[in-house]
Parts: C-alpha cells; sequence; structure tokens
C-alpha cells in the first residue's frame, strides 16, 4: 500500500522537445555574443510558433533581446515593447519558476530602474530555485548599480560557484574589483574570462577601462 503523497501534484515535466529546443537556445544565450544571441531568438521565434503556451521561450527571447541591447546591438529603446512582453508573458505563464522570475526582475532592473520590484522578482527567483546563478549575477548587478558592493560581491561570488565556467560571471566580478579601485584583483579576473571565452565582449570593454585607468591609451584604443 503506497502511502499518500502530501503537498500538491508535481507538474508534468516539459514536453521533451520543447524543453531540448529551449536547452539548445539557452546554450547560445550563455555565450553572450552578438551571434549566439541572435542565433537563440530565432530558434525560441520558432519554438513558440510550435508551443505558444511554453513559458521558457518567452523569457529566454526577454533574455536574448536585453543582452542585445545592452551589447549596443540592436536600441534598448527599439526592443523594449518586445522584451517587456516577452518578459512578462513567460511570468504569466509559469510564475513558479525561478527562470521567469529572474527575467522579468531584470526587465524591471535594467529597462525600467524599478530596483524594488526587481528585487522582489529576484528574491522569488531564489525561494524557488537556491542554485539559480542567473538570479544571483543579476541581483549582485543591480546591487552594484545602487551602491551596495558588499552585497554585490557576495552574490558574484555565489553565482561564480554556482556556474563557475561562464566569462561573463568573471568579467563582472572584474568590473566589480575595478569600482573598489583594487586594480590587480580586476586584472586576474579579466585573465580569466578570456580563458574561459577569449573573444567575450563585455570583458574587453572592462579590459579597456583598466587600462585607461593605468593610462595606457594605446591600449585602450585597441
Amino acid at each position: 500500500h503506497m502511502p499518500e503523497v502530501q503537498g500538491p501534484a508535481q507538474p508534468s515535466p516539459p514536453d521533451l522537445d520543447a524543453y531540448t529546443r529551449y536547452l539548445r537556445a539557452r546554450f547560445l544565450i550563455h555565450q553572450q555574443s552578438p551571434e549566439t544571441l541572435q542565433a537563440a531568438l530565432e530558434q525560441l521565434r520558432s519554438l513558440t510558433e510550435t508551443y505558444p503556451d511554453y513559458a521558457l521561450a518567452y523569457s529566454g527571447m526577454a533574455a536574448a533581446g536585453g543582452l542585445l541591447a545592452q551589447f549596443g546591438v540592436v536600441s534598448g529603446r527599439d526592443v523594449f515593447p518586445e522584451v517587456k512582453a516577452n518578459a512578462e508573458r513567460g511570468y504569466a505563464l509559469d510564475p513558479e519558476s525561478g527562470e521567469t522570475c529572474t527575467v522579468l526582475g531584470a526587465l524591471r532592473a535594467w529597462f525600467e530602474h524599478r530596483w524594488d520590484e526587481a528585487g522582489k522578482m529576484y528574491d522569488r527567483a531564489l525561494n524557488l530555485q537556491p542554485s539559480h546563478a542567473p538570479a544571483h549575477m543579476f541581483r549582485a548587478m543591480a546591487l552594484l548599480c545602487q551602491g551596495d558592493i558588499k552585497a554585490a560581491e557576495s552574490g558574484l561570488r555565489r553565482s561564480t560557484e554556482l556556474d563557475p565556467l561562464s566569462a561573463s560571471d568573471c568579467a563582472r566580478t572584474a568590473y566589480l574589483h575595478y569600482v573598489k579601485g583594487d586594480y590587480s584583483s580586476a586584472a586576474e579576473n579579466l585573465r580569466h574570462s578570456f580563458e574561459l571565452d577569449r573573444d567575450y565582449p563585455e570583458a574587453r570593454f572592462y579590459e579597456g577601462l583598466l587600462q585607461f585607468q593605468q593610462q595606457q591609451y594605446e591600449a585602450v584604443i585597441q
């Protein structure tokens, strides 16, 4: 005789085809180059045509579009309506997902500067999924923007522990050290970022800031 299961029933697993296609796109988003972000966006648009209610596909499109704007590939002003609609739709379809909460938090922070609401969404994401590295990372960068360097450093450290192969986490940790004035630690983190991805654009930008600080202007231009 099987004991009765207490609490809510587990939701049925997502359709394997949808989930596999989403994971392929998420792998591209993780690389955070203009080319891989564009490719992810196309794959996820196709995914929503097949599965119009698949929450993670909409959140993924919001993340890819938002990062393309962050890197200056597209105009943030131009893509904002689409990024907003996708982030909000992903969350509405599955508010119990750490991923959809994180992406909506990122929209509230980076596009709308509604920092308190963003913080609540990141907290919700981490409550639902404590090991979701992007939630730690985005929350940390929002805290850095608000001047809470100590909390930002703690969050980035946790994100790096959970995702040690992330070039972007290393680059952002380098930027945090740059802000603190610890230029040798910043340089070390940038070296690590380039070991993981020698062409990661954000790391190149922070390398330029670091060279400028050291008055190496030829290197800055390069």
